[in-house]
């Protein structure tokens, strides 16, 4: 037993931190207490704390870097397994701060996904197989998976438009649900048009993405409302992006601007 020379309260030598220069091999004042003067250190001495933290980081960055890296290969499994956890423990907050920080890294994320293209060639090509073959026959196979697909490509592609990100579902920005989308699509098939044979045709807006942005336009449930998407074959798609009227079965005349859409 020994007492603490900061509460006075007598406790085990548990309770006390080791110190090997004292004659009894631990400190004079216990764990708590000593846990309480350096946080109350660090209120008092926080800006020293973090110009000499940034000071030293700075004069040994490539070795703080190093035994970084090193100590995470050496605990990957259980760096993994974290991850994991506190990504399904809240995984609309996850989805929300990976979307921030990719918003504000953008430009270095693309470039080290460049850089690990680029050094793992043949590795990255044979993952794009395996997954290119499971994606066509998802949509071989999946009807569902391929109408999911196509109705979030549409928000993807206004996303992309804007320079924005995606903080909440396909269905609460577009204000219907996949079955709606799916319905209405369904209903302007031509003949010959299915799910399956999706490439063939394109979903189509009536009113295109950069007329709408033009006109100020920026909310997706304008710009993807079902009244402004329908299915149109590929090859009408690309004669409507070089300005040519057409007539669609289902629709009325639309005149088309040309250029880009």
């Amino acid at each position: 037993m020994k007492v603490c020379t900061k509460c006075n309260v007598e406790k085990d030598i548990s309770e006390f931190t080791t110190d090997r220069a004292k004659k009894d091999g631990v400190m004079s004042i216990c764990k708590p207490c000593k846990k309480e003067y350096i946080k109350l250190w660090y209120l008092n001495n926080k800006e020293r704390k973090l110009i000499n933290a940034k000071e030293y980081y700075e004069a040994n960055k490539e070795k703080i870097l190093q035994g970084s890296k090193a100590r995470y290969l050496e605990n990957i499994d259980r760096h993994r397994e974290a991850k994991h956890k506190a990504y399904w423990s809240n995984p609309e907050r996850a989805k929300k701060d990976a979307a921030k920080w990719y918003y504000r890294n953008h430009h270095k994320a693309i470039k080290t996904r460049r850089n690990y293209r680029k050094e793992n060639r043949e590795k990255v090509l044979i993952c794009q197989r395996v997954s290119n073959k499971k994606y066509y026959e998802k949509v071989k196979n999946e009807e569902w998976f391929v109408v999911k697909s196509s109705c979030r490509r549409l928000l993807r592609k206004l996303v992309l438009s804007v320079n924005g990100t995606k903080d909440f579902s396909t269905e609460k920005y577009h204000g219907y649900s996949f079955k709606e989308f799916k319905e209405h699509i369904e209903a302007f098939f031509d003949d010959g048009m299915c799910w399956q044979n999706h490439g063939e045709w394109h979903i189509d807006h009536v009113t295109s993405i950069s007329d709408m942005l033009k006109s100020g336009i920026m909310d997706a449930k304008t710009i993807n409302a079902l009244s402004n998407i329908r299915p149109l074959w590929a090859k009408d798609n690309l004669r409507k992006a070089a300005g040519f009227d057409l007539v669609h079965s289902n629709f009325e005349k639309v005149r088309i601007p040309s250029g880009r859409r």
